[in-house]
């Protein structure tokens, strides 16, 4: 049983098990694809952010070079990313509306005023109120249907 919140992060970030280093170049690559396309930023713009030859970002990206800690913090810098974001699993829950980035800083917020589990009591009550609203009124009670854009998910 993991007891820390540590050693339930770890597990996400990092799975048990060996790892190969194109295993976790692969990581980085499919990593890097991703915050790029989060970002709406070409390899090339990345490249000339970072003071690079676009083949470099390329290379990274197609697991065919690995990426040195230099490299990695003049993206970091570049992106306003941290580097932890290059080790996300595809186990590690991945924010992808910025309303989820608002939320779970005021979650942390509550957490550290000790008052999380109450505010996580409601809004479970106002979901489930919303839900039998719905059905009342003969509406689907399910939460949005709006199609996502396929992105690339971490490894």
């Amino acid at each position: 049983m993991l007891n820390s919140q540590k050693e339930r992060l770890s597990v996400i970030l990092f799975p048990m098990g060996e790892w190969r280093d194109y295993e976790i170049d692969g990581l980085i690559g499919n990593n890097l694809k991703r915050i790029l396309f989060d970002k709406d930023i070409s390899q090339n713009k990345l490249a000339e952010m970072i003071g690079v030859d676009p083949p470099l970002i390329n290379q990274i990206i197609q697991q065919k070079k690995g990426m040195g800690k230099d490299i990695m913090a003049r993206i970091c810098n570049a992106l306003k990313v941290e580097p932890y974001e290059f080790f996300l699993t595809s186990a590690a829950p991945v924010i992808q509306y910025p309303i989820e980035k608002t939320y779970l800083n005021r979650m942390r917020d509550a957490e550290n005023l000790g008052v999380a589990e109450e505010i996580m009591s409601y809004a479970s009550y106002k979901v489930s109120q919303l839900r039998i609203q719905g059905e009342k009124s003969g509406k689907d009670s399910s939460v949005s249907k709006k199609k996502k854009t396929r992105r690339p998910r971490a490894a």
